[in-house]
């Protein structure tokens, strides 16, 4: 009887991880976690916009499913990718902001929060130092939001999304699904705003897919 106790004990945590790396676990995981940010980031709730659970899950999952090699890179690194990458990256961004903010010079709101993402992030900042009535909170935040979201979602998105994805979906398959989950995701960042500036928060959305494809190659 102890025996198959113990069976049973140690078999539950290995399905999970067996759960955890399927295609339909992988998603629904992460749209959970997309939604908790959502939550986490309403100007209503008690820590916003710092989105700590959601951070803190990040780093759990991959930790736990160890889908992060942080020492694959020390054999080789594979300059050619990494170069192609980072141009494709560039060049998007490059495009992409010239593209942008000629459409707000010529409808005239460059500039102006509910248009323009660069003065929408720094509404985030102001709203969040009116919030707590502190600028020492907002420049928290902007640490948090730079150094710690990022590599949280590094952990998360292309160590286990992009990672576990990769194996049975192939490279293209498994970029796509991860950046535009990540992508979504960025639409949580403005919600604490009033009022709520959607085309700034779009725009950050689509313009992220891109990029998420050029880190993963």
């Amino acid at each position: 009887m102890a025996m198959k106790e113990q069976t049973i004990n140690t078999a539950a945590p290995a399905d999970l991880k067996l759960k955890l790396k399927t295609k339909e676990w992988i998603i629904i995981l992460t749209l959970g976690l997309t939604l908790l940010s959502f939550i986490e980031s309403l100007r209503s709730f008690p820590w916003s916009p710092f989105i700590l659970v959601y951070v803190m899950v990040l780093f759990v999952v991959p930790l736990y499913l160890k889908t992060y090699r942080f020492g694959q890179f020390k054999k080789a690194w594979p300059i050619k990718p990494i170069l192609i990458g980072l141009i494709g990256i560039k060049v998007w961004q490059t495009a992409y902001q010239f593209v942008y903010d000629y459409f707000l010079e010529s409808y005239g709101v460059l500039g102006n929060p509910n248009y323009d993402l660069f003065k929408a992030t720094n509404a985030l900042l102001n709203q969040t130092a009116e919030k707590y009535n502190s600028v020492i909170v907002a420049a928290v935040l902007m640490g948090f939001t730079i150094l710690i979201i990022p590599f949280a979602e590094e952990l998360y998105y292309r160590g286990y999304v992009f990672g576990t994805l990769r194996e049975n979906s192939g490279f293209w398959s498994a970029a796509l699904i991860s950046s535009s989950l990540l992508a979504v995701r960025h639409f949580a960042h403005l919600l604490f705003i009033q009022p709520f500036p959607v085309i700034p928060a779009s725009i950050w959305v689509l313009s992220t897919i891109p990029i998420g494809i050029g880190l993963a190659y």
